[in-house]
């Protein structure tokens, strides 16, 4: 019963901050919102703040330390994410093996963000470098294996 009550909230919670973004939706301009699920959710917002730039907007907590629902963004544009709910038939990447999914994010200078990224314990799985298609990018992994991809507009 507890869950089901929980569920409601976070139901009623989750329609109520929707409408808060929609009405953000023209100055964003994203309609998208990536959803990851971590082991250690609390862990992870850390990470995402000081290795790749995030700013924490929101977090609600959840039972025995987990997180419910949080919100970062990166240059205004927003990643949810939570604890792995089991229960809902979600993993986390580390446990499903192999790369099912990356996010594009594309930042000021990918040298620096990258040097700062491997100092505080991204996995760099490859190294900045030019693309023949105009951006200068590269490749890390999160503690829990989601991949992501930044990238800058070559000059």
């Amino acid at each position: 019963m507890l869950l089901a009550r929980f569920d409601i909230f976070v139901h009623i919670r989750y329609i109520h901050r929707m409408t808060a973004i929609s009405d953000e939706l023209e100055v964003q301009n994203q309609t998208i919102f990536p959803m990851l699920d971590y082991e250690d959710a609390a862990a992870a917002i850390e990470f995402l703040t000081r290795a790749f730039g995030f700013e924490e907007q929101s977090r609600m907590e959840g039972e025995h330390g987990t997180v419910a629902h949080a919100e970062l963004s990166l240059a205004g544009q927003v990643v949810m994410l939570s604890s792995v709910w089991r229960d809902g038939g979600f993993s986390t990447p580390r446990e499903l093996g192999g790369n099912h999914s990356q996010l594009f994010c594309v930042v000021a200078d990918v040298d620096e963000h990258c040097q700062t990224a491997r100092e505080e314990g991204a996995i760099v799985i490859g190294e900045p470098q030019d693309q023949e298609y105009g951006y200068r990018t590269y490749r890390a992994t999160d503690p829990e294996g989601h991949r992501w991809y930044f990238a800058g507009l070559l000059s």
